[in-house]
């Protein structure tokens, strides 16, 4: 091969590899510009995608817990004056002193970023390369616990409280970081953390630490101290040199690292560095102390004096106060997503107004029951404790809470625990309207005239669909036979309450309870020993023998829905909070929710209103003024309650004692607070009754059938088997009873039926009354329920009378009135044929005579058919027809 050849492939060699060269630069810079499109919009959606998946987070302000030392003020409205009055001040606690950043040394801050965060003034709130770290530290190692956190991040976490170790939340953390930086300055970012930092001691802030460790404020603290006092809140339990001699010792350690740190860099000289380290250490607390030789920590002197001065005057909040307080806290945290201690800090130092729902009128007929050491003595049963009680008092159409007693007898002390708002308890039958008769009626599965057997669990008579191994006991072991609604519930019967649970099944009760009427103590599931508990069952609910038990103020919550047509609204101790400077920080605004509709909760009312005439809640009623509630008492009458309403109010009382298995058997003393205290409220209220749904119309049904009542209906030879109430339009009957008929019974003299009257009985045993005829018919009765005695077609006829003693007349009956010879006496003439009417007023005057059964006899040969006699005078009104006559209904 030639020269020239040579070159000619080398050439064409040379030419391939630069073409290889720039297509594969082609290439990679194509490679290139796709990894890096790709990367921008996966950043892009990845953070577009974090942002909606934490934006609910993110709203954090520093105003939320930062304070700016100011007392906030309680108020309530006085009517008499027409305008908000002061209720009580609130004053920081012992444990926090705010420092504002111009008092903060330049030493204790440059302490806490030397060991914090050394890039704290040159980042936007993330550090990216300890966060890279951290990240790479979780996928290499499969930690949880990433670090990194700058001081932003970890402002954020103490005031949020969410300290949980997931990827979402360090997420959170980095972008709330992010947009906190853009919105405050680095001096604000460094006196809010330093100011909410955990010190150990009960102390939150460098403010509260610096008396309780070096007995002076912080202006005061050397550099030796500043670095011991940051170098705790890495960990309290480890670092407070109060705990032991290794924690001191631990301290010290902690204390030069920090101190090296500021020196390698560049934040102090060598010279002070040396005289730090060389500093010895005492810790002693500034205290004053009482004259119970309590210790508390004060910023002066003054202030420990001041508020000692003041303890000294023996005030306590009340506690309605207490509620107030706690519901704030509740409500901060839940607005602003700041932790429990931050949203305190934030209501005792931040200079709030909050207006409370309070009424001192209706508070003051409350605290004459509950202040009264004496008023509960005929109840208390219990050597080993005093008998207790806690009532709420709402207004049932706003959701406010007027008043409320925590516990009887004279308060000891400031936010103590509250048996209103706080204590559970069984609440009992008092919890069978709410668990079961309420969604009941809504659904149309029962109505106030439903029939029930009240059978006992011995009879085997009735087997619950969904719990056919369980059946209750009545609590006083009596049992009715064929019952209505409105009885079942004036009794309190168990059954009743069991049957119609069936009905709704537990599942549908327990999800009514806790998402339309909000109770919170409820239990779904609970591991108790190995034992699974839960209150989704028939027990809990149809009897209310809940695993834990329900609130006060929530069992009032729920009752004021039968007052307010269905709708339930959450109770509300105050309406509005503004800061000082009369910015709204929030607007408690009522929460309502349609619980039930407006007709199953007039039905509801109707039904308690006669439980408090006739039934258990005898004695709850209020002086000329419509009253409704029911009582309940748990196992073993350990808590006695009652809940009840006016047309101005809804209240729930408990009473039992706090803790144990003492019994309160007898009467109700839940009652007689109740009575006792909306007595006095309603004193000089105008008298008022439940307001009806205009759709209702007054309409008399017969018990048995619920159509239309007839003469007959209310002639049962059980009594008046009629029902008047107020029913839908849609809902009246079209139809009267047919169910009912009357017959002619033989009645001896001693009261006993014998059975239908015959020619062979006495006229002057003949006694017409109506019974059953059910033969082919089908209405809402359970031909199992009842008994022989009022059933056509089941009783016999008469044997006591026969052939042998029938007696015909002397004289034929006249067809015109005979005068009637009355002989001289002093002593008022009786006809023997004039009878008393068998049911004065409607109502029976002794209950059904028990059917005679004589010995049988040979059917007697019948003799000629006497003439007939008009029916007796014991129903009024009455003319023998094929059908009974309708009664007015209209």
């Amino acid at each position: 091969m030639n020269l020239q050849t040579v070159k000619k492939y080398s050439l064409i060699t040379g030419r391939i590899f630069l073409g290889l060269i720039s297509l594969l630069l082609k290439s990679a810079g194509t490679i290139l510009l796709i990894a890096l499109t790709t990367g921008l919009i996966f950043t892009c959606v990845f953070a577009v995608y974090i942002k909606g998946l934490v934006a609910d987070e993110l709203d954090v302000e520093l105003n939320n817990y930062t304070t700016i030392n100011q007392t906030s003020v309680i108020y309530y409205w006085d009517d008499d004056l027409g305008r908000y009055m002061e209720m009580e001040k609130l004053f920081g606690s012992e444990n926090s002193v705010w420092v504002p950043y111009k008092d903060i040394p330049l030493m204790l801050e440059q302490a806490a970023v030397a060991i914090e965060d050394k890039r704290f003034y040159n980042h936007h709130g993330v550090d990216w390369w300890r966060t890279t770290a951290a990240f790479g530290s979780m996928f290499v190692q499969n930690a949880n616990n990433f670090g990194g956190s700058t001081i932003t991040q970890q402002l954020i976490k103490n005031t949020t409280g969410n300290n949980q170790g997931t990827v979402k939340r360090k997420l959170t953390e980095i972008f709330s970081a992010l947009d906190f930086e853009k919105r405050y300055s680095k001096e604000a970012i460094i006196e809010g953390y330093l100011n909410i930092i955990p010190l150990g001691e009960n102390c939150i802030g460098v403010g509260a630490a610096s008396l309780t460790y070096f007995g002076k404020p912080v202006t005061e603290l050397t550099l030796a101290e500043c670095a011991s006092l940051v170098g705790i809140t890495n960990n309290p339990s480890m670092y407070d040199p109060y705990i032991s001699e290794n924690t001191k010792a631990a301290n010290k350690t902690r204390q030069l690292i920090i101190l090296y740190q500021m020196l390698d860099q560049g934040l102090i000289s060598e010279a002070s560095y040396n005289e730090a380290r060389a500093q010895e250490l005492v810790f002693h607390s500034a205290r004053v102390a009482d004259d119970k030789q309590e210790v508390k920590y004060w910023a002066t002197e003054e202030e420990a004096i001041a508020a000692l001065t003041a303890e000294k005057k023996k005030h306590y909040f009340s506690y309605f106060t207490d509620a107030v307080i706690e519901q704030v806290i509740g409500d901060l945290m839940e607005k602003k997503g700041i932790t429990y201690s931050a949203a305190e800090s934030y209501l005792y130092n931040g200079g709030l107004r909050v207006y409370t729902t309070f009424d001192p009128k209706i508070q003051a007929e409350i605290d004459k029951v509950f202040l009264d050491d004496t008023f509960l003595d005929a109840y208390d049963k219990s050597t080993e404790q005093n008998l207790q009680a806690s009532m709420v008092v709402m207004d049932p159409y706003t959701g406010e809470v007027k008043g409320l007693g925590g516990y009887m007898g004279e308060k000891v002390g400031d936010r103590m625990w509250n048996g209103a708002t706080q204590q559970v308890k069984p609440p009992g039958s008092s919890f069978k309207p709410l668990a079961v008769y309420a969604l009941a009626l809504d659904l149309g599965y029962i109505r106030p005239w439903t029939l029930y057997n009240d059978a006992s669990p011995e009879s085997k008579e009735v087997t619950l669909i969904g719990m056919p191994s369980w059946y209750p006991n009545n609590d006083d072991f009596h049992y009715n036979g064929l019952i209505d609604l409105r009885l079942g519930i004036q009794d309190s019967k168990n059954t009743v309450a069991a049957q119609t649970l069936d009905k709704l099944t537990p599942q549908v009760s327990f999800n009514f309870l806790t998402e339309k009427l909000h109770f919170t103590s409820l239990v779904s599931s609970r591991n108790v020993n190995g034992n699974i508990v839960s209150d989704i069952a028939y027990s809990p609910l149809s009897l209310g023998q809940l695993t834990d038990g329900a609130k006060v103020i929530e069992m009032a919550a729920a009752y004021c829905i039968f007052d307010n047509k269905g709708i339930y609204t959450k109770p509300r101790l105050y309406t509005l909070i503004e800061d000082y400077a009369g910015e709204v920080v929030i607007d408690n605004a009522p929460q309502s929710n349609i619980a039930i509709g407006e007709t199953a909760a007039y039905y509801m009312t109707d039904l308690l209103q006669n439980a408090v005439k006739q039934g258990t809640g005898y004695g709850a009623a209020v002086t000329d003024m419509a009253t409704a509630g029911k009582t309940g008492s748990s196992g073993s009458w350990k808590d006695r309650w009652f809940s009840g309403y006016t047309p101005y109010y809804t209240a729930s009382v408990w009473t039992g004692y706090k803790v144990g298995d003492q019994k309160l058997s007898g009467s109700n003393p839940a009652v007689k607070i109740f009575h006792t205290v909306m007595e006095g409220i309603h004193e000089n209220l105008e008298p008022r009754d439940f307001e009806k749904p205009a759709n209702l119309r007054e309409v008399t049904i017969c018990e048995d059938t619920g159509l239309l009542a007839t003469s007959a209906c209310v002639n049962d030879i059980r009594g008046n088997h009629t029902m008047t109430l107020w029913m839908p339009a849609n809902e009246v009957p079209t139809k009267s009873c047919d169910a009912h008929v009357f017959a002619e019974l033989c009645r001896l003299p001693d009261g006993t039926i014998s059975g239908l009257h015959t020619a062979f009985c006495p006229e002057d045993t003949r006694y017409t009354a109506a019974l059953l005829d059910l033969f082919g018919k089908t209405y809402n009765i359970t031909r199992a329920y009842f008994q022989p005695g009022y059933i056509l077609g089941e009783i016999p006829d008469c044997a006591v009378h026969s052939a042998a003693t029938y007696i015909p007349p002397l004289l034929p009956t006249p067809s015109f009135d005979l005068p009637v010879y009355i002989p001289p006496s002093d002593e008022p003439y009786v006809n023997p044929d004039d009878k008393p009417a068998a049911y004065p007023d409607d109502k029976p005057t002794e209950s059904a005579p028990p059917v005679y059964t004589p010995e049988p006899t040979p059917p007697p040969t019948p003799p000629p058919t006497p003439p007939p006699t008009p029916p007796p005078d014991t129903v009024p009104d009455y003319v023998p027809s094929a059908t009974p006559e309708a009664v007015p209904i209209f």
